[in-house]
């Protein structure tokens, strides 16, 4: 049966990926010829070790091969421009709405909670900077976090300005990592060119497509997105913007935290 369970749905002629509690029990009973009640089927799954959880999704198109290729060829080689004092820059976008992101909360068994929020559109764009700068030794990397918030999209020359002026202001070698969106890589294309004939190194290296797990910047959005603002109902865009700017901001000042994100990331930080 765990081998089965394993398998997943569509491996024993279910339409859908869902394991659910009735179709165990079916499987149960054409494999082994018992018939057993939900209520055991899930007491079975629990002895299992199994829990009830939402699949994450990733897309079709990913290239899982690309990807183990890039962590243990191309990340390596990124991780020794330690040694030369780089510093490496992460950065994604993300989008913030009115609307809120609703989970689970508590209440009384039988009385299902009631949210109301806006129908009228607002939308946020963040862009955020993760700056890491591994050591040689075994003390963990240094982590700063910069961003900033407007109502428009971000566009690969916004983009350029933003990360042209942060550099010139830092002034220190850098390996900029980033998907392959087109408005990035004109941004990257813009800010090679800015910084050719001078002293400051700048590498670009791009993440493999569709493998957001590896940007450390996302676990930045989950925790303010699907954690501290879950359920949040802001009064307007202005209040929004507000409140993400504070919850951004904050983690700034807990390197644990940024150092967690690291971690949660599917990239070797040299982290324990």
């Amino acid at each position: 049966m765990r081998n089965a369970s394993r398998e997943g749905p569509q491996a024993h002629g279910f339409e859908t990926n869902l394991w659910t509690l009735d179709r165990i029990a079916e499987i149960i009973e054409r494999e082994f010829d018992i018939s057993v009640s939900s209520s055991s089927v899930w007491r079975y799954l629990r002895k299992m070790g199994w829990s009830c959880q939402k699949p994450e999704q990733r897309a079709r198109e990913r290239d899982d091969e690309e990807i183990r290729r890039w962590m243990t060829e191309t990340w390596p080689a990124i991780k020794k421009a330690r040694t030369e004092g780089y510093t490496l820059v992460f950065v994604d976008e993300c989008g913030f709405y009115l609307d809120p992101v609703v989970r689970r909360t508590w209440a009384p068994r039988g009385e299902t909670p009631v949210q109301y929020s806006w129908t009228r559109q607002g939308r946020l764009s963040v862009f955020t900077a993760l700056l890491v700068t591994l050591r040689d030794n075994e003390q963990p990397p240094d982590v700063g976090l910069f961003f900033w918030i407007r109502e428009k999209h971000y566009t690969g020359w916004i983009i350029y300005e933003l990360l042209r002026d942060d550099l010139r202001y830092r002034w220190q070698d850098s390996i900029l990592v980033l998907d392959n969106w087109a408005g990035h890589k004109k941004a990257a294309r813009l800010l090679e060119e800015a910084f050719d004939d001078t002293s400051l190194a700048l590498d670009i290296e791009y993440l493999p497509p569709y493998a957001p797990e590896l940007n450390p910047v996302e676990q930045v959005w989950g925790h303010t997105k699907y954690g501290e603002l879950s359920n949040y109902v802001p009064e307007d865009i202005d209040t929004l913007e507000a409140r993400v700017d504070q919850s951004i901001a904050a983690k700034d000042e807990q390197p644990e935290l940024l150092q967690g994100f690291l971690k949660a990331a599917e990239l070797d930080f040299g982290l324990k």
